[in-house]
Parts: structure tokens; C-alpha cells; sequence
């Protein structure tokens, strides 16, 4: 190997080994394809909303156990994340709170409970029928797959009426009713 010219050791001394920027990256790309989410920004947004659950939680560690305040805001805490479907149980500690990451957040998103109920085979494919108006979550149709779907609407996720896809799937498995085959 060659000796290093003067500009070249200068720049070496600035520049961190240990702590590479892109290696974060490596781990943001597997989730960001593993859910199909097109957008950095919304992926952010899920490492932001689990950062801010993390401090609260750190601050509310710092309170003594039996301190009233802190009992209050844990159980309130537990039934919102709860009832968002970011956690198991309704009872759970603060330790499992602080475990809530970035994964959690976009496993909840519409694309990845279409693939769950197997309305899709794949996430891109969810995403697709998500973007042209086939899914409905209640009464109104939903076009954006990072629709977040809480343990309440996630019963209300089907098909619209007269959806193309939902004939097709009910014809491979020899569900179709002639009223639906007509398209009527």
C-alpha cells in the first residue's frame, strides 16, 4: 500500500470507522421493503412516533413506583397503544413499552393487514389494490395503504362491491354467486 499524501491523512482524521452512517440505512431498507412503504417520510415518521413513546416512558421510570401520576399515565399509555394494536396486552409494564419500535408501527399499516386477512399474496400486490379502490375499512373506501388500522377497524377491513379482484378470488375457489358473476 502506498504512504498517504498530506490532504488524504487530513480527511482520514475527520472520517468515523466505527460509526458509519449508511449502516442504519441497511436496516431502514429491509423494513421499508419487507412493508412496501414507498416513502423515507413515513417510515420516519414511525421511528419518530416510537422515539417519543421511548421518552415518555424513560421519564416515567424516573418516577417512583407508587407515585400516583405515574400509575395513571401507564395504564392510559397502555390502553392507547393497546387499542391502536402496538401491544399484545392491555396490562402491559413499561419495559415492554420501551421495546414499541419503528416495525411495530408499519406492521399496523392497511397494506400489511390485507396481506394478513389474505386478500393479497404480497405486500406489493396489497399496496396496488389499496391504491386502486378495492378495500374498503367500514363504510368508506380507503386509498392509501399507510391507513393505520387499530384493533376496532381491523374487523371492518373487506372488499368494495362489485370489486374485480374479489370475483376473481371467489371464482378460483368456487365461492362466486351467480348474482356476483353477473356484476350486478
Amino acid at each position: 500500500m502506498r504512504e498517504l499524501k498530506f490532504h488524504e491523512q487530513k480527511l482520514l482524521k475527520k472520517l468515523n470507522f466505527f460509526d458509519y452512517k449508511r449502516e442504519r440505512n441497511v436496516h431502514e431498507g429491509e423494513i421499508m421493503k419487507t412493508f412496501a412503504i414507498k416513502k423515507r417520510v413515513e417510515y420516519l415518521q414511525y421511528v419518530k412516533h416510537a422515539r417519543s413513546i421511548y421518552n415518555v416512558v424513560s421519564v416515567l421510570r424516573k418516577l417512583p413506583k407508587d407515585d400516583p401520576i405515574r400509575i395513571e399515565i401507564t395504564n392510559q399509555i397502555t390502553t392507547k397503544l393497546f387499542n391502536m394494536g402496538l401491544l399484545s396486552d392491555k396490562k402491559a409494564s413499561l419495559s415492554a413499552l420501551l421495546s414499541i419500535s419503528a416495525s411495530q408501527f408499519a406492521s399496523r399499516r392497511l397494506s400489511t393487514i390485507v396481506v394478513r386477512k389474505k386478500m393479497a399474496d404480497s405486500m406489493k400486490k396489497a399496496v396496488d389494490i389499496i391504491e386502486h379502490g378495492h378495500i374498503r375499512i367500514g363504510p368508506s373506501v380507503v386509498t392509501d395503504p399507510a391507513t393505520h388500522v387499530s384493533r376496532d377497524m381491523d374487523d371492518m377491513v373487506t372488499w368494495i362491491a362489485g370489486s374485480r379482484f374479489k370475483r376473481t378470488i371467489d371464482e378460483f375457489h368456487d365461492k362466486a354467486d351467480d348474482y356476483d358473476l353477473l356484476g350486478c
